[in-house]
């Protein structure tokens, strides 16, 4: 059976002694939302938790928080646990709301937080949201304290006991495959276990060294190593750090070498890390490596292309102790930032290059040291120049990452540190310039225009001091998107604000001198405004030009370029041309993980295929869309997806599936304060609620929606739905005549709506056309159908007829009954309503006689009678100067009688 989703791998390694705990915390989870693993340093905590993921039965997710230092570290670990870009705001505030919203949708969910401990005062404000928004997840938590939070379960595991024997003997044979121990070794392993106070990492520890020592030899130097603890305060944490202390002793200098350097990163480290933090071989590290993880010192991940190595807490605290005591601490941190600072550098600047992926992977994996070095020179005192310039230059390394997933208030808060003193301590001004730009960028992100204005105009002005164009460009570029973010914004202001930001990105664009990924954002943050402005050839124009600054690169901001050109293709109607760009970006983005404008790309291409009559692959799209909004807990643009899927419903006849979409359409909007959205979710679900013969809630809800329509194209959304209302209420009208007015009034709504359609290049207003066109189509056709089965059916010769729903009737032998009906016949469809005169009756039933007017009118009147006897009784009018058939009964001639 296949295992339910998890971040983790199987370990290696077997699960000893903690089977009847492991059930203990599952039973716990049948009733509370939240059980908090307590107990010592070492007693096997993280490894229970472990254990649940992996044996859960629904989708379970370790994440680590040791390196977490607030509530917005905690989001930020789940966030990169879940793969949730924090893209829906950028406080820590949004970041915990933002994954609360995911929990919620994912349903059945176990979210295990690993080391708790130091966060406990950010609980009630991540966690206690959290299990309000998700009723059906359950979170595990392991912590050295309970969280203090209603309805938290606390289970505490104590040290092993009996089992403590089989967890030694099994880690044994992981280095001895031959270790059987006789009845006098397991007794001196009972011995060994019980001095090592039953805690599964300090036997470990111990064990791991059993493929060169014996179990005698063993706990004859433990005992040395912790009989020194036994003189004064004996604890479970002095006791793991006395079996540390025993290990350490047994390691070489090489790898004591190694353990202390690597205890200098945070988060995890690759082989490339420990040979640049040591002054070693590269292959005395390799081999050093392969040591520690064998004596249980270090821990190996693989992901399947490189491995990893990370340390428990209590190993990297002892570790780190040690290296701050030998004296080489400053020297190690001093390498430790030079290396990454190094590799988050070029990671950086090829970004956007034909390697961008493997980058942004490598950034995303190095976030943690590259934060580490910003936070380690900036708590110095005092603070130097060069220290300010690393913790920079490892901020600046982090932008694109920090911009696409990561929420911003951390970021900010070492940015304000180092430049607050920056430009006094002699800090590179170009550092500083870069840094007064990103800083500015992420104030943007908190709704803090005026900041980003401020701080974009000093970057300027050191930028211009400094001669660097490229830099000043960009700088222009950000305070051209800075204008049109200034609140308040009056509506009729904004015409005026897009046309100041054109020209300021035009200056932009005309004064930054390189052809590369800047010039295409640049380009594309143009094409955005243009389009704004309804400049739709300059728009495309400029698109064109900023996917050409990419040369086929892909990379996120190649990604973007080409769903702002599909979309615009869409809007415009190319819908080949479209459909490849936007499916372009959607591979480009989907590697680096960006899911906000993948889930644009995918609605895009939903109501895309839609169009094209792809009822199949277009639910496809929207719902992966969907599907993004619900993971990520993202909210854009899930209102306009569940809109068209809407929309596609109503087209394939499902009404009662198409007011549900429209409901939840009408709730984003509504809570995003999207009017135009709800002008066109209430206007659709006024459409379902006639699809439904609700007519009378259809014309309220339409009314609602035209309350609200103030531009173009929301009044053509309104537009489409009285159009729909019209035909449906045409099927109720009294008359033919009646019905068809309507439906020509359905007609002049399309025509309108193509207008509309064609001067704002709204693929929604065109939807909306094209919908209404079929449903228009799709009623003329069941009318035909309507007439032809209820008409009164006559042969040309008027020899047989046959009213709807009755039986065929003979004239045949009755030849001037049956010469009327066929000139009542013609007169009908000739002038409808007109009738014909006794006289004429008279000369078509009895061509060529001639009697007096009196005795022609009395034998017409007669025939009208018998043919009214047989079943036109209904049919046949009287009009003051002859008859008629009733103009309302359809007619149909027909070229022989039926069968």
């Amino acid at each position: 059976m296949a295992r339910a989703p998890t971040n983790l791998r199987p370990d290696p390694s077997s699960f000893v002694g903690r089977d009847a705990d492991l059930a203990r915390v599952k039973a716990a989870l049948e009733s509370a939302s939240l059980v908090s693993l307590t107990g010592p340093p070492g007693v096997g905590k993280s490894r229970l938790a472990k254990e649940l993921a992996l044996t859960a039965g629904h989708p379970a997710w370790f994440c680590d928080l040791s390196v977490a230092e607030s509530a917005e570290g905690i989001a930020a670990r789940v966030a990169s646990v879940l793969d949730l870009p924090l893209a829906e705001g950028r406080s820590a505030k949004d970041a915990v709301a933002q994954i609360a919203r995911a929990l919620s949708r994912r349903g059945a969910v176990t979210l295990l937080l690993d080391d708790f401990d130091h966060l406990v005062p950010h609980a009630e404000g991540t966690l206690g949201i959290w299990r309000s928004a998700a009723p059906r997840a359950r979170f595990v938590v392991t912590t050295r304290q309970r969280l203090g939070l209603a309805g938290e379960s606390v289970i505490e595991l104590h040290p092993l006991g009996a089992e403590a024997v089989e967890l030694f003997v099994e880690r044994a044979r992981a280095v001895r495959r031959s270790f059987e121990p006789t009845k006098a070794e397991l007794a001196l392993i009972g011995r060994l276990v019980e001095r090592l106070d039953g805690l599964p990492l300090a036997i470990e520890l111990a064990a791991a060294r059993a493929g060169v020592l014996g179990v005698r030899q063993l706990l004859e130097r433990l005992e040395g190593s912790l009989s020194a603890l036994d003189r004064g305060e004996r604890s479970d944490r002095s006791t793991l750090r006395g079996a540390l202390r025993w290990s350490w002793e047994l390691s070489s200098e090489r790898e004591r070498q190694v353990l202390e350097a690597v205890s200098a990163c945070v988060g995890g480290f690759d082989a490339r890390a420990a040979e640049a933090l040591t002054e070693l071989e590269g292959a005395s590290v390799l081999d050093a490596l392969e040591a520690l993880v064998g004596r249980s010192l270090l821990l190996a991940e693989s992901d399947g292309e490189e491995i990893r190595f990370r340390m428990l807490a209590t190993v990297r605290e002892f570790a780190h102790d040690e290296l701050a005591q030998g004296g080489l601490i400053e020297t190690v941190h001093r390498r430790h930032a030079a290396h990454y600072l190094e590799l988050g550098t070029r990671a950086a600047e090829g970004i956007d290059g034909p390697r961008a992926a493997e980058l942004f992977a490598r950034l995303k994996v190095e976030r943690d040291n590259l934060l580490a070095v910003a936070r380690r020179e900036l708590a110095r005192s005092p603070l130097s120049a060069a220290g300010i310039e690393r913790a920079l230059g490892a901020v600046l390394a982090l932008e694109r990452l920090c911009i696409i997933r990561d929420p911003v208030e951390g970021y900010l808060t070492l940015l304000e540190r180092a430049l607050e003193h920056a430009l006094g301590l002699g800090v590179d001004r170009r550092l500083v310039t870069e840094a007064l730009r990103m800083r500015g960028a992420l104030y943007l992100f908190l709704g803090r225009p005026s900041d980003t204005e401020r701080d974009n105009r000093a970057a300027l002005a050191l930028a211009r001091e400094l001669g660097d164009v490229a830099l000043e460009a960009r700088l222009l570029a950000a305070l051209a998107l800075t204008g049109l973010r200034r609140v308040p914004v009056a509506p009729e202001e904004m015409p005026k604000r897009r046309v100041d930001a054109r020209h300021a990105m035009e200056e932009a664009l005309e004064l930054y001198p390189h052809r590369d990924a800047r010039r295409g954002i640049i380009l594309n943050n143009l094409g955005v405004i243009l389009e704004g402005l309804g400049d739709w050839e300059e728009a495309e124009r400029r698109y064109d030009e900023a996917v050409a600054c990419y040369r086929n690169v892909p990379c996120q901001s190649a990604g973007v370029a080409l769903a702002s050109r599909g979309a615009l293709h869409y809007a415009s109607g190319r819908l080949p041309e479209a459909q490849a760009d936007l499916r372009r970006a959607l591979e480009m983005l989907g590697a680096f993980g960006d899911r906000r404008s993948g889930a644009y790309v995918h609605a895009e291409l939903g109501a895309l295929y839609a169009e094209q009559g792809l009822a199949r692959e277009a639910r496809v799209e929207l719902e992966a869309c969907l599907v993004c909004h619900a993971e990520a807990g993202l909210s854009w643009y899930e209102g306009p997806a569940l809109a068209t899927l809407g929309d596609l419903e109503l087209g394939l006849g499902d009404a009662s599936s198409a007011r549900a979409s429209y409901a939840a359409a009408l709730e984003a909007a509504r809570s995003g304060g999207d009017g135009a959205l709800q002008v066109r979710a209430l206007a659709g679900l006024a459409c379902a609620l006639a699809a439904e013969s609700s007519r009378g809630d259809a014309r309220d809800t339409l009314g609602a929606a035209a309350s609200l329509a103030e531009e173009p194209v929301p009044r053509a959304c309104v537009d489409a739905a009285r159009g729909y209302l019209a035909l449906v209420e045409a099927r109720a009208l009294p008359t033919p005549t009646e019905a068809r007015d309507a439906m020509d009034d359905t007609r002049a709504v399309l025509r309108d709506l193509a207008a509309v359609a064609r001067t704002e290049r709204s693929a929604v207003v065109r939807a909306r056309s094209l919908w209404l066109e079929r449903s228009l189509e799709a009623e003329a056709e069941r009318r035909a159908g309507a007439v032809a089965a209820a008409a009164l059916r006559v042969t040309a010769d008027g020899k047989w007829f046959r009213l709807p729903g009755g039986e065929g009737v003979s004239l045949h032998r009755r030849p001037a009954l049956a010469l009327v009906l066929a000139h009542l016949v013609r007169s009908r469809i000739d002038a409808p309503g007109e009738g014909a005169a006794l006289e004429a009756l008279f000369a078509a039933g009895w061509p060529g006689e001639r009697i007096d007017p009196h005795s022609a009118a009395m034998r017409v009147h007669q025939a009208v009678a018998t043919l009214r006897k047989l079943g036109l009784r209904a049919a046949l009018l009287r009009k003051q100067d002859g008859y008629l058939l009733d103009p309302s009964l359809p007619v149909t001639r027909v070229a022989k009688p039926d069968a």
